[in-house]
């Protein structure tokens, strides 16, 4: 599930695709219930934080 944190953080950060932050809380969200600690991390951080390019 590393791929899927590895593809969040490229939608998060719009690079090499649009940015959008739901496909990115739903790829981490995936890997979270897979119980892949770093995706909860960033999962949290999302939601608590929200989306990094709605805050330019």
């Amino acid at each position: 599930m590393n791929a899927a944190v590895a593809l969040a953080d490229l939608y998060t950060r719009g690079e090499g695709v649009p940015v959008n932050c739901e496909q990115a809380r739903i790829l981490l969200l995936v890997a979270s219930e897979k119980n892949n600690a770093e995706a909860s991390k960033k999962l949290q951080g999302l939601d608590k934080g929200g989306c990094p390019a709605n805050s330019e």
